[in-house]
């Protein structure tokens, strides 16, 4: 019988596990700092002079927003003078990721060797733009002056390949789990061919310099991207998280179910509320895990904003999963 790590790693990697193992509990996880405010002010600035607003208590779960009105870039062609990007030489990434690291596995109380391990690098190549610029901004950039945006784009994918480099010199994780979103609940924010374009080639290089450096490339784009998902098979993407139900989710089983870990698959929309029954979150949980378990590829996730959710759903992951491959043998 694998250990949980094993099984989680079995899950990334293409191999049937022998259980899903509840990955709130043995997938432990630090963020890359400086792409976000989590103070306890309502407004903070990030590292690159970004404005952010808290939308609730616990930045960490309840979220926050690039605040209204505030601008760091306002003329996409003037952005090398505009930007100034984060001297990750002054910054103690080291020791804030190590010592993040330390805190979340004695808070696990739980041994690293037992554990799935993985950064997260918030703020991805479209995602540090427009909140530098704003969205319409940088959707209008696409447009007005597609040359510079692109050099914007390259020049935070050079960042990003920095700040991948050094978190694992700092914490050596099993995964790096990048962040980007490029879509809505029902379309990509620009067009599959936009993407392909200005986008698909800075993904390229963040997944070959990840999978040169041995580690498992997770990507974090919670929208539709139903009609990107060959592309980013293609270029290397060896996890989706989360897969929201928004997307095409039997066919993309059907068709690549083999070739990427799908990390998701719960109607959040659904049982996310206040008012949510138990027993509606707990059968939620296994519809998902009964259609896109089988033949592994396969981690149960959502993302939560209610901790009452959040409790049962690691309760029943755990214990549906751990029988999950023994019933349906």
């Amino acid at each position: 019988m694998q250990t949980p790590r094993e099984a989680l790693i079995a899950a990334y990697t293409g191999i049937q596990p022998d259980f899903m193992p509840n990955p709130l509990k043995y997938n432990i996880g630090v963020v890359f700092p400086g792409d976000r405010y989590f103070g306890s002010e309502t407004t903070g600035i990030d590292a690159w002079g970004v404005n952010w607003t808290n939308l609730g208590p616990d930045p960490g779960l309840d979220g926050s927003t690039p605040t209204p009105g505030h601008k760091v870039l306002t003329d996409i062609s003037d952005w090398k003078n505009q930007v100034h990007f984060p001297d990750l030489e002054k910054m103690p990434v080291k020791d804030i990721l190590q010592g993040m690291l330390k805190h979340n596995l004695a808070a696990a109380n739980l041994d690293r060797s037992e554990v799935v391990t993985h950064c997260l690098i918030l703020s991805g190549t479209w995602e540090r733009a427009n909140e530098l610029m704003g969205m319409e901004d940088a959707l209008c950039a696409f447009y007005e002056d597609p040359d510079s945006l692109k050099d914007l784009f390259q020049a935070i994918t050079e960042y990003k390949i920095k700040c991948i480099s050094i978190a694992i010199e700092s914490i050596n994780p099993d995964i790096i789990h990048m962040h980007d979103d490029w879509g809505t609940s029902n379309a990509l924010f620009f067009s599959p061919q936009m993407w392909r374009e200005f986008l698909k080639p800075c993904e390229k290089r963040i997944a070959d310099h990840i999978h040169s450096l041995g580690k498992i490339y997770e990507h974090h784009s919670c929208g539709y991207i139903t009609p990107i998902i060959p592309d980013i098979i293609e270029i290397g993407i060896d996890a989706i998280n989360p897969l929201n139900v928004c997307n095409n989710l039997a066919w993309i089983k059907k068709e690549y179910g083999s070739k990427i870990t799908m990390i998701g698959g719960i109607d959040n929309q659904r049982i996310d509320t206040p008012d949510a029954k138990e027993c509606d979150i707990r059968a939620e949980i296994r519809r998902a895990m009964d259609l896109y378990a089988t033949g592994g590829r396969y981690i149960s996730s959502f993302v939560c904003t209610h901790r009452h959710v959040w409790d049962i759903y690691a309760d029943e992951a755990e214990r549906y999963g751990k029988n999950f491959y023994h019933m349906i043998d």
